[in-house]
């Protein structure tokens, strides 16, 4: 996965130095999600993660607005 502009891949890089937020983040959830399971897992937890995040905002909408432009 090649991610903020950077020009080489997630396992090219050295362990330490180097690697954006975002590669450090995907060698570990890699580790992480080693079975569909824990992937079902995780997948969930992104959903209800985003749930939590989209209500969050949307207080701060006018009522009725749909939060789409």
């Amino acid at each position: 996965m090649i991610h903020d502009r950077r020009q080489s891949d997630i396992d090219a890089e050295p362990l330490l130095g180097g690697l954006t937020h975002s590669q450090e983040r995907a060698r570990h959830i890699a580790t992480l999600i080693d079975s569909p399971e824990t992937l079902e897992i995780a997948i969930e937890q992104v959903k209800r993660a985003w749930g939590l995040k989209d209500r969050f905002y949307r207080q701060f909408l006018p009522q009725g607005a749909s939060g789409f432009a």
